[in-house]
């Protein structure tokens, strides 16, 4: 497997992990979607039918107390599964996935899971690797949330950017997102 498909900061490719062919049937059974930055693909508490395959885009995903505290949940982009973790859930969203550019995806209806990954079981094998792969992930950055200093936090979320969005220039590494004070503090639970 190569190395470059699952990195540590919580990404496998679902597409890397299929065939071309598999992957030609999969576009021509599920429905394109687009949404424009700065907007919400779906928010906390709605209705969950779906799940997203993200083709371009970045998107971050909050979560939001009763008490009104955010806190992001992950960072998605190209090849992530957004919302498959609300497939066990009673089908209500657990937080909010917010576009930071223009983003396109495959609508991924759960009531034809079942159907696609019997006749695809390629598709089953990444989609269970790429939850894995966001679980491990999740497991290590709350376990920083808990036991790294806000400068550490806020550093190591820096680079996980770096990693995963990052273009390598001649001055160092760039990575072209708007990261407000409010968005960086919510990814790492600093006030």
């Amino acid at each position: 497997m190569n190395k470059n498909l699952i990195t540590v900061n919580g990404h496998l490719d679902i597409f890397a992990h299929i065939s071309e062919h598999v992957k030609n049937q999969i576009f021509g059974l599920l429905e394109i979607g687009k949404t424009k930055n700065k907007k919400f693909l779906w928010k906390q508490g709605d209705e969950a039918n779906y799940l997203v395959i993200l083709l371009e885009g970045k998107v971050l995903s909050y979560y939001e107390s009763e008490a009104g505290r955010s806190g992001a949940t992950g960072v998605w982009s190209s090849g992530d599964a957004v919302g498959l973790g609300d497939f066990g859930n009673h089908h209500i969203r657990q937080h909010s996935p917010y576009c930071f550019e223009d983003a396109t995806f495959l609508v991924l209806p759960f009531n034809m899971l079942t159907e696609l990954s019997q006749k695809f079981p390629e598709l089953s094998v990444a989609l269970l690797k790429a939850l894995s792969t966001r679980l491990r992930w999740f497991a290590q950055f709350s376990a920083s949330l808990e036991t790294e200093s806000a400068h550490q936090r806020i550093c190591s979320t820096l680079i996980m950017f770096a990693d995963r969005f990052g273009e390598k220039t001649p001055r160092g590494i760039r990575f072209d997102i708007a990261l407000s004070d409010e968005k960086l503090a919510a990814l790492t639970g600093v006030s």
